[in-house]
C-alpha cells in the first residue's frame, strides 16, 4: 500500500510542479507585459495632466495680458490697425505727459510675421511726477511698448531730471503686408 501512495504523492508533486510552471508562463508572458503598459499609460497620462495644466496657465495667461492690454482677445490686438505711426505716438505720449523733449532719434526698424518693432532713443526733462506720468503712460497705452533702458539723472542748478530712455513700440503687420 505505500507504494501506490508514493506514486500518488509523486503525480501530485508532479501535477503541483507543472501548475507553478504554468503559472509562471502566464505571469512571465501575459501580465507582465500588461503592468509594464500599465506603467507606461501611467506615465503618458501623468505627462497628459501636466500639458493640460500648462496649457490652462498659458491660456491664463492670454486672457490676463488680454485684459491689462484692454482689450478683448490677443488676436484682436494683433489684428488692429494703428491709428498714428510710432513717432507720432511717443511725440503724442510725451506731449501729453508736458515733459520737455530734448532729444527723440529713431534707432532702427525689426519685423516678425506678425510683430513691427521701432526702437528709439530718448531724452527728455521734467519733474519727477511728470517722467513717473510718462512711465505709467507708455505702459498702460494702447500699443504694446516697452522700455529697453532707462536713467534718470539731476539737471545741475536746477529742480529738474534728465531722463534718458530705450524704448521699443510694437506694431501688428497688416495681413496684407504678411505675405509681402
Amino acid at each position: 500500500m505505500r507504494a501506490p501512495s508514493a506514486s500518488r504523492m509523486h503525480i501530485f508533486l508532479a501535477v503541483a510542479a507543472a501548475l507553478i510552471g504554468i503559472s509562471l508562463t502566464v505571469d512571465l508572458g501575459f501580465i507582465q507585459p500588461r503592468v509594464r503598459q500599465l506603467r507606461q499609460l501611467g506615465l503618458q497620462r501623468d505627462q497628459l495632466l501636466e500639458q493640460i495644466g500648462q496649457g490652462m496657465d498659458r491660456g491664463r495667461y492670454r486672457k490676463d495680458l488680454a485684459r491689462y492690454l484692454k482689450v478683448a482677445d490677443l488676436s484682436e490686438l494683433l489684428n488692429h490697425e494703428s491709428d498714428s505711426d510710432p513717432l507720432t505716438y511717443v511725440g503724442e505720449m510725451l506731449d501729453a505727459s508736458r515733459l520737455t523733449r530734448l532729444e527723440l532719434t529713431h534707432a532702427g526698424t525689426s519685423r516678425s510675421d506678425h510683430l513691427q518693432r521701432t526702437q528709439f532713443a530718448l531724452r527728455v526733462l521734467g519733474d519727477y511726477e511728470h517722467i513717473l506720468s510718462f512711465l505709467c503712460d507708455l505702459e498702460r497705452g494702447p500699443r504694446l511698448a516697452t522700455i529697453d533702458a532707462f536713467s534718470i539723472s539731476t539737471v545741475r542748478d536746477s529742480r529738474s531730471l534728465e531722463g534718458r530712455l530705450n524704448i521699443s513700440i510694437y506694431d501688428p503687420v497688416a495681413r496684407s503686408e504678411r505675405g509681402a
